[in-house]
C-alpha cells in the first residue's frame, strides 16, 4: 500500500524527485516502510531509483510511517518502530530518521529514538 508521495530535490540537481513511501497492509502486523526515491529527470515510463531509504533499519526498528519531508535536500521520516522490549502488536517507540543524498547514494545522518506514548492504529 502507498502510504504517502513527495516531491521535492533530494540530488540538488533542480529538479524535483519522488519519494513514494510503501508497505504491506497489516492484518494481524505489519511490514516495515521503505521510501523509494526516483530521480525527476528519468522518464515516466522508466523511472530511475536514487535509493531506498529505512531498508538500512527495517529488519530490527520495523518502522511504520508517520511523516515525511524534505527541507534542504536532508530527507526526515518519523515513524513508529519496535525496540527489543517491544513487538509489532504495539510499535511503541518513535523514530526519527535523516537521509542526505551525496555521491550518488543515500546516507543515514541520524537515527532517534523516543517513546510514542501510545499504541498507533496501524490498520489504515
Amino acid at each position: 500500500m502507498i502510504q504517502k508521495v513527495i516531491t521535492a530535490d533530494v540530488n540538488g540537481d533542480g529538479t524535483f524527485d519522488a519519494l513514494v513511501a510503501h508497505a504491506c497492509s497489516p492484518i494481524t502486523s505489519y511490514w516495515p516502510t521503505v521510501v523509494d526515491v526516483f530521480d525527476g529527470t528519468s522518464p515516466a515510463a522508466k523511472p530511475k531509483r536514487l535509493g531506498a531509504l529505512l531498508q538500512d533499519v527495517g529488519p530490527d526498528d520495523l518502522p511504520y510511517l508517520d511523516t515525511m519531508k524534505v527541507k534542504n535536500g536532508v530527507v526526515t521520516i518519523q515513524a513508529y518502530g519496535v525496540d527489543k522490549h517491544t513487538d509489532q502488536s504495539c510499535p511503541s517507540v518513535y523514530y526519527t530518521y535523516e537521509y542526505k543524498y551525496s555521491g550518488a547514494k543515500f546516507s543515514r545522518t541520524s537515527r532517534v529514538a523516543g517513546n510514542a506514548n501510545h499504541c498507533p492504529d496501524i490498520t489504515n
